[in-house]
């Protein structure tokens, strides 16, 4: 593969970050390092500095809220879920790339 070409999955990468973010609060809330363990396992690996800033502006975006949980013993962990505007986007960005998918498909 060339430079040029990984280069340019990097940047489709990137862009599709929001959406894997997404899919992985779909079914509960996650802290921070267990977004970055989980996405580390798929193409979408991010890196702290990638992916704290994402998820800020995904909350000012109200895609997301948090709330800080302290248990005994433990750092605080702030905790990320989708909020009903965050369903509706990911469900649209699904439905987009379904289109794609079916145009890319087809021809």
């Amino acid at each position: 593969m060339t430079n040029n070409n990984q280069d340019e999955q990097q940047q489709f990468i990137r862009g599709m970050l929001q959406m894997a973010v997404l899919t992985e609060l779909e079914y509960g809330r996650k802290y921070g390092a267990q977004l970055l363990v989980a996405l580390s396992k798929t193409p979408f690996s991010s890196k702290v500095g990638t992916l704290y800033p994402l998820l800020n502006r995904m909350e000012k975006g109200g895609l997301l809220s948090c709330n800080w949980h302290m248990a005994s013993g433990q750092t605080p962990r702030k905790y990320y879920q989708l909020t009903a505007a965050g369903q509706k986007k990911l469900h649209e960005d699904r439905e987009f790339l379904q289109q794609i998918q079916t145009y890319l498909g087809g021809k």
